[in-house]
């Protein structure tokens, strides 16, 4: 976000408070070229004049590692609603990763064994699914396993990205020939031979 988007998505918000109908967010996103959940988010996490913008105090760091404690470190936006101090979610989640979570988090090479849970990790949940995948890998966090992927299947030799080539193709109905793998089209039950690979 601009400084420039931020204050017309701030003036949009004002306009619309002083009437009766509340806030359209999809008019203001279009005002902006941006979504209505960017325009909510950024407003609710980041603008609102209602957030308390000032250092975090004993007390409510105290009172934030008990909701911890309830919520897990995965639901923010009830977290900070129950917290009660004006808090977003999105500062929630920074206070978490910043203050709270550093002493648990590796920030060392990835072992093979992590690799092998991270793949392990992204075939059960798919790509995407993100606090799923760390909450099986002891110590890493959410991006770290996002970039880690994303710099595994980068530099893997073993994983192709992109079309077949011609030769895959005839190898793989070689293969599937030897091995008497029934095509798609030949099948009567399609998804069964989609089940049995």
């Amino acid at each position: 976000w601009t400084a420039n988007e931020d204050t017309r998505l701030l003036d949009f918000v004002a306009g619309q408070i002083s009437g009766s109908e509340g806030v359209k967010w999809t008019d203001i996103a279009q005002s902006l070229s941006r979504s209505p959940q960017d325009c909510f988010a950024r407003y609710h996490n980041v603008l609102s004049a209602n957030l308390k913008r000032s250092e975090w105090d004993q007390d409510e760091t105290v009172r934030f590692m008990e909701l911890i404690s309830k919520y897990g470190p995965f639901n923010w936006a009830a977290l900070s609603a129950e917290l009660g101090t004006n808090r977003s979610p999105l500062q929630c989640l920074q206070h978490f990763q910043k203050e709270m979570n550093d002493d648990h988090i590796h920030h060392s090479q990835w072992s093979a064994e992590e690799d092998l849970l991270l793949c392990e990790g992204v075939k059960r949940f798919g790509q995407g699914k993100w606090q799923e995948i760390a909450a099986a890998i002891p110590q890493r966090s959410a991006s770290q396993c996002m970039f880690r992927w994303k710099k595994a299947l980068e530099f893997r030799e073993d994983i192709v990205i992109g079309r077949w080539t011609e030769l895959e193709e005839r190898k793989l109905y070689l293969l599937s020939t030897a091995f008497r793998i029934p095509t798609l089209e030949s099948s009567k039950h399609p998804k069964e031979v989609i089940a049995q690979l």
